[in-house]
């Protein structure tokens, strides 16, 4: 078995280190039920359905949004992304809305399968995840933005 030369050492160590710092980039996908219609949506689409506004599509479809778990770097990144709010904000925002009676806070999943498999069965819902499985014919990506983290794995 070779062995690399006591040289070449600190330059591999100096390369790996270099390559972890790299900047990781990931998407965040927003997903839609196939059978819905919809082919395609804005950030401002979106961002309105996210904050439980009752939005009509062009398609005159109206959604709701599934979650992913608050303990996910992809809630934290759309929303930062799309609605502009950290999740204080956010939490202040829904308890606002929750107690004058005016919407109820979206369900929230585990991880990009429970939302994929909620939007599947849902022509109604949107969600948002941070890939989308190549045998996933039961949706649709409708946008999708950069996000600056790697996706957590479930």
């Amino acid at each position: 078995m070779a062995s690399l030369n006591p040289r070449s050492q600190p330059l591999l160590l100096t390369l790996l280190l270099s390559l972890t710092a790299l900047p990781l980039r990931a998407e965040i996908l927003v997903i839609v039920n196939a059978g819905s219609g919809i082919e395609s949506m804005t950030p401002a689409q979106v961002s309105a359905i996210a904050l439980g506004r009752n939005v009509t599509l062009p398609s005159g479809a109206q959604l709701r949004i599934v979650e992913q778990s608050t303990t996910r770097f992809i809630f934290h990144d759309f929303h930062r992304q799309i609605t502009g709010m950290s999740r204080v904000q956010l939490n202040a925002y829904w308890a606002r809305l929750i107690f004058s009676g005016t919407a109820k806070a979206p369900r929230r999943l585990d991880d990009d399968a429970a939302v994929i498999a909620a939007v599947s069965a849902d022509p109604g819902l949107m969600g948002y995840v941070s890939e989308v499985p190549e045998n996933a014919h039961t949706i649709r990506v409708v946008l999708s933005v950069e996000s600056a983290r790697k996706p957590a794995k479930p």
